[in-house]
């Protein structure tokens, strides 16, 4: 593709295949990059049972342990269920055990931004596509600077004409994982190619984005020696 040729309707889908092949890659393994491990207090309602409020930044539960699995191999698993009610979710603990270290994988992230234009005035949350190079929202290259274009979401109210450069503290950089990279270009080339009609080319393409993803899990099992345990609980 001529990236100097790109149009809105080219940017949307490029950007709706990159929200699921992220979302794919991200939940397929518990990625170490993606992990994080937080100590959390329990609270006991009137019916007796011990809690734990989550939100969606805490995305997929993982396991809860005892002791912190980040300092101690002594970390034992503490049995609990997921509860939604719709209006709020928590981790039902099983255990009186408090505080507990929950460990968790960041929620995936998506891509819904529109091209940057100065002339409206963004509301908090809103995603915008940003190039600090040219200081536009444009997908054409520069001839005098490289290609700096990232996806930003608003966390503070302003007026119009702030963009990420000259008003920093209103924009939040949406954060790809570098090790993502090579499969999503190779998974989003498939998509690409199967949207037109060029199956056999998108068969290939999916061929390289999985051997790009097992390259990944090589690199987390043998390279860095990172094994996950089994989470088995005892009755």
């Amino acid at each position: 593709m001529d990236r100097s040729t790109i149009q809105d309707s080219t940017f949307r889908m490029i950007r709706d295949f990159a929200t699921q092949r992220i979302s794919d890659i991200w939940e397929q393994e518990p990625w170490p990059d993606l992990v994080r491990v937080e100590e959390m207090a329990v609270t006991t309602d009137a019916e007796s049972v011990a809690y734990i409020n989550i939100t969606e930044a805490n995305g997929d539960i993982l396991n809860v342990y005892q002791l912190n699995p980040r300092v101690t191999a002594r970390a034992v698993n503490v049995s609990y269920y997921l509860d939604d009610s719709g209006d709020s979710s928590r981790i039902v603990m099983l255990s009186s055990t408090n505080p507990v270290w929950v460990e968790y994988r960041l929620p995936p992230v998506t891509f819904f931004g529109e091209a940057y234009d100065p002339s409206l005035n963004y509301t908090v949350g809103a995603q915008i596509y940003f190039d600090t190079g040219t200081l536009t929202g444009s997908y054409q290259p520069s001839k005098t600077s490289g290609g700096s274009g990232n996806f930003y979401t608003c966390i503070a109210a302003g007026n119009s004409g702030g963009n990420p450069s000259n008003t920093p503290a209103r924009w939040e950089i949406v954060e790809v994982p570098y090790f993502t990279t090579d499969y999503l270009v190779r998974a989003i080339l498939s998509d690409y190619l199967r949207s037109e009609s060029q199956f056999d080319s998108a068969t290939r393409a999916d061929e390289e984005a999985d051997q790009a993803k097992m390259m990944q899990v090589d690199r987390v099992l043998r390279s860095e020696g990172q094994v996950k345990t089994m989470r088995v609980f005892t009755y």
